[in-house]
C-alpha cells in the first residue's frame, strides 16, 4: 500500500484557501479515481483507490496544518507503510503559482505541516509534491495571505493545476518519483504567472 497525504486546515473558514491545496489536490485526485474521501480514522478523513497492482491510501488530517504529522504517523503504523511510500502534497509560497516541484529528502523549508510529519516520521524519506501559491501580491501578511484564497484572475487556473499535480501523483505512483522529476520538476521560461503553457 502507498499513502498520498494532502495537508490543510479543517473546516468551511478554510476551504479553497492556499494552504489547503493539498486538501484540494487529493480530492480532485479521489474525484478522478471515482471515490471522495469521508471516512473518520485516527483523527484524519480517509479513503482508498486501486492503481494498477497498488493500493493507494489517501489522508487529509484534520487536527489542523502544524500537527498534520499526528494523524498521518498512525495510520502509516497502522497499515505499515513504508516511509518511502508516503508522499506529501502541500502549498509552497517560494514556488510560483501553479508550478509543481517533486522532492525528496528535504526540510521543511518552514512549513509547519511538513515539519510536523517529519518530526513523527523521525525521517525525511517520504515523497513531497510542492504546489506553488506565489507571494503575496500586494504586501499582505504571510500569515494571512495562506489563509486567505486566490486571486480572482488565479480562480481560473485552479482546475488545470489540480489536473496537472493529479498526473504527477498518478506518474508516481506507476513510475517513481524520478520519473516525475524529469517531467514535473524543469522550470518552463515560456510558462506565464499562472503556471500554465502560453
Amino acid at each position: 500500500m502507498k499513502v498520498i497525504a494532502g495537508l490543510g486546515n479543517p473546516g468551511k473558514p478554510y476551504d479553497s484557501s492556499r494552504h489547503n491545496f493539498g486538501f484540494m489536490v487529493v480530492d480532485h485526485l479521489a474525484e478522478r479515481h471515482g471515490t471522495t474521501i469521508t471516512t473518520n480514522k485516527f483523527g484524519a478523513l480517509i479513503d482508498k483507490f486501486n492503481l494498477h497492482t497498488d493500493q493507494v491510501l489517501l489522508v487529509k488530517p484534520q487536527t489542523f496544518m502544524n500537527l498534520s504529522g499526528r494523524p498521518i504517523g498512525e495510520l502509516i503504523d497502522y497499515f505499515r507503510i513504508d516511509h518511502a511510500d508516503a508522499i506529501v502534497v502541500h502549498d509552497d509560497l517560494d514556488l510560483e503559482f501553479g508550478r509543481i516541484k517533486i522532492a525528496r529528502q528535504g526540510g521543511a523549508g518552514g512549513h509547519k505541516g511538513v515539519g510536523s510529519i517529519i518530526q513523527v516520521l523521525g525521517t525525511k524519506s517520504f515523497t513531497r509534491v510542492k504546489v506553488g501559491i506565489g507571494r503575496p501580491r500586494f504586501g499582505e501578511q504571510v500569515d494571512k495571505y495562506v489563509l486567505d484564497r486566490f486571486y480572482h484572475d488565479q480562480q481560473e487556473h485552479l482546475e488545470g493545476i489540480l489536473s496537472r499535480a493529479a498526473e504527477a501523483l498518478e506518474l508516481i505512483l506507476i513510475s517513481g518519483a524520478a520519473a516525475a522529476m524529469n517531467i514535473f520538476n524543469p522550470f518552463n521560461p515560456k510558462q506565464n504567472e499562472e503556471g500554465t503553457q502560453v
